[in-house]
């Protein structure tokens, strides 16, 4: 099986294995994206706790690749210093229009985790690029039944400038998706 893998891994292109870096490093935003969250929502447990999974699942999409090219490509392993570089903290921000855009890279990772799959020649990366975008769709779901659920409790204008986003954002996913 090793020997197999091998053979495998020499289909693995550098260009393709800078691109699994850089998503490494940038899923590693998840920390401080987290760090947000909590502090902006501290009154809110449910979400806090839906955090800690989300935090959970997104760390995979950043450790998962990093063991990967540790143990194939270590040339190419993220520093400490690469992914200090992308902690930062947020500035308070409104919590529900936080969430929103959040939302929205939810959706846009999916699309790229399921595009990498198909581009990159190396099974295993393809697998790895595979689940990572499934986890993109079911933070999409959380991200739906949160918002299903929190709707009813807004005021009149709330829901007007939630509603005035999502049909923004959706014409612009839908534009960048045709080109346009």
């Amino acid at each position: 099986q090793l020997t197999k893998l091998g053979a495998r891994l020499t289909e693995l292109t550098d260009e393709q294995a800078r691109t699994i870096k850089m998503n490494a490093i940038t899923e590693w935003a998840a920390l401080p994206a987290t760090e947000m969250f909590l502090r902006d929502n501290r009154d809110d447990s449910d979400f806090s706790a839906l955090m800690s999974v989300w935090f959970y699942e997104e760390q995979r999409h950043s450790l998962v690749p990093m063991e990967y090219l540790k143990r194939f490509r270590p040339d190419l392993a993220p520093t400490e210093d690469e992914l200090h570089a992308v902690r930062f903290e947020f500035d308070p921000a409104p919590p529900l229009e936080t969430l929103m855009l959040h939302f929205c890279g939810e959706i846009r990772l999916n699309h790229w985790y399921r595009r990498a799959a198909e581009w990159h020649t190396e099974p295993v990366i393809r697998a790895i690029y595979d689940l990572s975008s499934r986890d993109e769709a079911r933070h999409t779901g959380f991200g739906v039944k949160y918002l299903a659920a929190i709707v009813p409790s807004l005021g009149e204008k709330e829901i007007r400038e939630v509603e005035d986003f999502a049909f923004e954002a959706s014409r612009l996913l839908i534009d960048s998706r045709a080109g346009l």
